[in-house]
């Protein structure tokens, strides 16, 4: 017996279908004057399956699995039916034989277990074929499996002692793990008109998410938790009011099947606080999960929402504080009456300079929500150190946004403090390279 699993050992390949067939193994007599019925070795790879907690592959084999046919080392005397069938008694011989600890791989079955072979042929037309059911069996969260198909009846044909094989699968548990994000922002440019309406009503989007789309649906529940606020203070170094009279649209937000994430409303309640430049703190924290077997990160269950009042002012940096990326391009630019828009476009070789306190006058055709601009000079030596702003939404009502002086750099963002309807807006550079060369600006808005 250890010389014959010794010979299927070394046959075999290191697999997903993992066969162990030697037909001329059985030399008790000579192979050419029996017909043989046996399954011959496929040449394949090791099947890894990873599955959700209701046993749904997210990878593995095709189900059903065409494994392979059932073969004659003669020609058919006849129409012949061979029986094929699951051997589960094989896997302790099997684990004991190679050093193994595979687990039988329970709810598959045979599609096909009465196999053909026509008068005169060799192999059968079809492969054998398996069912894995429910999936019930791959459940096991990451236990090895192993599957023994055997040939049972060989139609009066003499059963070669190797022919059968044994299907093994690498079994992954992939557990759905429910996260949120750590920090939303919203700011009220309160000197804006309708500020209010900007954060009357929070939409906190996405910011519930699943490793992947559940099996079923998937209600979280959830409640604004006050007792956040003083840990999240203290670990940051903060000092956040909490906003008692905020309120959530509901406390239950629904996950479909055909998503992996969650937003939610917030009502904030009285805008007094907000209007006078003050920043609350609204920590909404995951209490339960129902439905998709969801399981909880401990430490990533709460989503701090961070609301507050800001005045008008720009801001000088290296990156775009604003969190905006999506971009917009205006229709018309000119400096002393001059065409300069394909100047200030980033995606244009052309470029030119500015005299300091030149207006550089730019049109985006429609109100867009301006968060920040990015600014290209070909190097610190041709940029400027400071530069007013002003913009309107219809040319004639402008906006001031004062004056913001810098290092000179050769990129930077300039940041709003607050998205602010933008159609129109006019630069000037102050003080900088006695010319201030351009090479493209970037604009972001909401």
């Amino acid at each position: 017996m250890k010389k014959y699993w010794k010979y299927i050992a070394a046959c075999a390949v290191v697999a997903s279908l993992m066969p162990l067939t030697a037909c001329d193994d059985d030399d008790t007599v000579d192979p050419y004057d029996i017909n043989y019925v046996y399954l011959y070795q496929p040449n394949s790879t090791f099947a890894n399956v990873e599955y959700k907690a209701n046993g749904d592959f997210m990878t593995g084999p095709s189900d059903p699995l065409k494994t392979v046919p059932v073969r004659l080392t003669k020609p058919a005397p006849n129409n012949l039916q061979i029986e094929v069938a699951i051997d589960p008694s094989l896997v302790d011989e099997y684990n004991e034989a190679n050093g193994t600890e595979y687990t039988f791989l329970e709810g598959a079955s045979i599609e096909n277990p009465i196999m053909h072979i026509a008068d005169g042929e060799y192999i059968t037309p079809d492969s054998i074929t398996i069912s894995f059911g429910d999936h019930s069996g791959f459940i096991n969260k990451g236990e090895n499996l192993i599957l023994p198909v055997v040939i049972r009846n060989g139609s009066g044909l003499t059963i070669s002692k190797s022919s059968r094989i044994f299907l093994t699968f690498n079994s992954t548990y992939r557990p759905n793990i429910l996260t949120t994000t750590e920090l939303q922002q919203f700011k009220a440019g309160v000197m804006n008109e309708g500020w209010e309406e900007t954060v009357r009503t929070l939409n906190v989007n996405n910011a519930i998410k699943l490793s992947y789309n559940p099996y079923e649906e998937v209600k979280v529940n959830i409640e604004i938790d006050q007792s956040k606020v003083a840990e999240y203070n203290t670990a940051n170094g903060t000092n956040y009011q909490f906003k008692s009279d905020a309120r959530l649209a509901s406390g239950t937000v629904t996950i479909g099947t055909d998503a992996n994430n969650a937003s939610f409303t917030i009502n904030t309640g009285d805008l007094t606080g907000i209007a006078n430049e003050e920043t609350y703190l609204i920590p909404v924290t995951v209490t339960s999960v129902e439905g998709g077997s969801i399981e909880l990160n401990d430490e990533s269950k709460t989503v701090y929402v961070l609301v507050k009042g800001v005045g008008r002012e720009m801001s000088f940096g290296t990156t775009n504080t604003s969190g905006v990326t999506t971009t917009v391009k205006p229709v018309a630019c000119t400096v002393n009456g001059s065409d300069w828009l394909s100047k200030i476009d980033p995606d244009s070789w052309d470029y030119s300079y500015i005299q300091l306190n030149t207006p550089m006058e730019i049109d985006f055709g429609q109100s867009v929500k301006l968060a920040s601009f990015y600014i290209y000079h070909w190097s610190a030596s041709y940029g400027a150190s400071s530069m007013s702003l002003e913009t309107s939404v219809d040319g004639t009502n402008w906006i001031d946004w004062g004056t913001i002086n810098y290092d000179k750099a050769a990129k930077y963002y300039i940041n709003l403090s607050a998205a602010t309807d933008v159609r129109y807006m006019r630069i000037v550079f102050l003080s900088g390279a006695s010319r201030v060369e351009i090479d493209g600006i970037t604009f972001y808005a909401e």
